[in-house]
């Protein structure tokens, strides 16, 4: 107790070196380099091993819990980072907290949260899109498109912001052209959201009940950078055996010819579903269909990670989706 009064009285109190700690450390600084590659599972994985040997490890635990957050699991992340925050409750997550609450439904608290951290890091254009979708999803389609048209003027890099201001556009009632003139068309998701719209209610429902807004797809940062994007072979077969082989970065599914993959049962939605297939990154989107789409066995509400293989529920249908070409069934 002597020597540690002496330390805090010389403000220095030496650091307890430990072995285990340092190799934790090192296998997590691995997991942020393939973190920052998109490599979400291999990171994931290593920050296992990185707790494994070090349960305390900081660097860690904040990694896993973006990772999990990246794959939208959301309570996993969430009990990631309160662990993090009781080791150091200055860390620096607002961003990662915000997402949490956008994933949740807190939007008053989600854009806080991103205008907290935007005032710290002005150039974090992952949470201008989380920004701008937190208007998006609260209806408030005119700040996300003026949020949209201020970012486009200094960064045009990511396509998403492209594709989410010609959302907003269709959804503010206006024609979209003047939108469609400043976007990629090359971008997948410009090209099926345009789609969509220009098939008009019929499409979307029967009797256009269902609002177009459920059909469009949200563009989320990860998918914007179209240089980076490389085709991924994905294999589906129906309940009657019938097979199909796509590499498309998005496959609709539904009952109305405009799919890609058609279903005639009468409980399937006309627009139904649909996948986002980009390598070792495949989503799937319910799209507000009528009966519901469920993955292995638990509803899909907005989207689900796809990793390996997996039954999916079209209403009363059903298909095997192995998300890479040549995993065995």
């Amino acid at each position: 107790m002597q020597e540690f009064q002496e330390a805090l009285e010389a403000r220095h109190v030496p650091y307890v070196f430990n072995r285990k700690r340092i190799q934790a450390h090192n296998i997590a600084s691995k997991a942020e380099w393939h973190l920052k590659r998109g490599k979400w599972i291999k990171a994931l994985k290593l920050t296992e091993q990185a707790l494994f040997l070090d349960s305390n490890c900081l660097i860690a635990l904040v990694i896993a819990g973006k990772c999990e957050l990246f794959l939208r699991r959301i309570e996993r992340a969430s009990s990631y980072f309160e662990r993090a925050i009781r080791l150091n409750p200055r860390l620096n997550i607002q961003k990662e907290l915000g997402w949490i609450y956008l994933e949740k439904g807190g939007y008053p608290e989600a854009i806080s949260m991103f205008n907290d951290h935007l005032q710290r890091n002005a150039a974090d254009y992952e949470t201008y899109n989380l920004l701008t979708k937190a208007f998006y999803f609260t209806g408030r389609y005119e700040a996300a498109a003026e949020l949209i048209y201020t970012i486009l003027q200094d960064y045009k890099y990511n396509k998403c912001f492209e594709n989410n201001l010609l959302i907003c556009e269709l959804l503010l009632g206006r024609s979209g052209e003047e939108a469609l003139d400043k976007v990629d068309t090359r971008n997948p998701f410009v090209e099926y959201n345009w789609k969509v719209f220009k098939e008009g209610p019929s499409s979307w429902d029967i009797d256009g009940k269902v609002p177009l807004k459920s059909k469009l797809l949200f563009q989320e940062f990860r998918f914007g950078f179209l240089k980076k994007w490389k085709p991924n072979v994905i294999e589906i077969e129906n309940s009657d055996g019938e097979k199909w082989r796509t590499d498309q970065p998005i496959i609709s599914l539904g009952r109305s010819d405009e799919n890609d993959i058609i279903f005639p049962q009468q409980s399937v939605s006309r627009r139904h579903c649909a996948l986002v297939n980009y390598p070792a990154d495949v989503w799937l989107y319910n799209l507000g269909s009528t009966y519901g789409t469920s993955c292995d066995g638990s509803t899909v509400r907005n989207s689900a990670f796809l990793e390996g293989r997996h039954q999916i529920r079209l209403s009363d249908s059903t298909i095997t989706i192995l998300t890479e070409e040549g995993i065995l069934l």
